[in-house]
């Protein structure tokens, strides 16, 4: 079986960004969904892809995706390639199971628990496209990992086969407290006994929903500071109701409401996103 490695990254792929938090309802979904329709709105050649590992299947329902079809559960327990859709914003996904949250003794009787989305990954894809697709690796510019609210298989699946990590944050303290778990994740599929994945980089901790009125807000934001200093990502993303009627309308934001601030804010992090591999080399 052969397995993907960060450093085998070559031609167009440039990131492999896992957005992971062990805690439900901090946005994860909507930071893919909208970072990826974002950056479609200012390079619309760009190819994006948006894997769906929470059970949830949020981002599916955000996708309209067809009903009944290949999931990324129907990947992992046989290890073969990916099936993958393209949405009507031109953002390629693979579609969510809520039987994912079953999946974990699948994986753990492969032998190599923690490897199966990136021998998938590396495995010819299945293209309900139309459009030829047969290596990821090398179709792709992006690929988005959307991971459930805990550390499962699935979430260390994700960090094994990731360039770099986003940890979307609620400036509240079951949120914040969260965080620590994260790290050691991090750390452990980085520099632990089997190190999985040496080249796995934390892009920054995201503030999400964010509102520095309340006091308490405020000291959240400046203990992170203290602690973690530059990999709290300086546009953190606002409280905005257009994001919660974009989300109502089974929309993106920037379809919805461009301008807005939550828009705004996403466009910023957008712009690290596209500097950052010309950053690190």
């Amino acid at each position: 079986m052969e397995f993907f490695l960060v450093k085998d990254m070559e031609n167009r792929l440039k990131m492999i960004l896992a957005i992971v938090n062990n805690k439900d309802g901090v946005g994860k979904t909507t930071t893919v969904q909208n970072l990826a329709a974002g950056m479609l709105r200012k390079d619309k050649n760009l190819r994006i892809l948006e894997i769906d590992l929470d059970p949830q299947c949020n981002l599916t329902l955000l996708n309209h995706a067809p009903e009944g079809c290949a999931t990324v559960f129907d990947s992992m327990i046989a290890c073969k390639g990916l099936p993958i859709y393209k949405s009507k914003i031109g953002a390629y996904y693979v579609l969510g199971s809520a039987k994912m949250q079953d999946v974990d003794p699948f994986l753990q009787n492969t032998g190599y628990p923690r490897q199966v989305l990136g021998a998938c990954i590396s495995s010819p894809c299945i293209d309900f496209t139309g459009e030829g697709i047969t290596d990821p690796i090398d179709f792709f510019d992006y690929i988005f990992i959307d991971c459930p609210p805990a550390l499962s298989q699935s979430t260390y699946n994700a960090m094994v086969v990731a360039s770099h990590l986003l940890i979307p944050v609620q400036m509240e303290g079951l949120s914040v407290n969260g965080l620590a778990a994260i790290l050691g994740a991090l750390n452990e599929v980085k520099n632990g006994r089997f190190a999985l994945n040496k080249d796995l980089e934390l892009l920054g901790l995201l503030p999400v929903m964010l509102d520095e009125r309340p006091r308490i807000v405020r000291q959240a934001l400046g203990f992170l500071k203290d602690i973690y200093g530059d990999k709290i990502l300086s546009h953190g993303i606002r409280r905005c109701i257009k994001v919660n009627e974009a989300q109502t309308e089974l929309t993106d934001l920037f379809s919805y409401s461009p301008y807005c601030t939550a828009a705004n804010d996403c466009s910023l992090v957008i712009k690290v996103l596209l500097v950052y591999k010309y950053l690190e080399s």
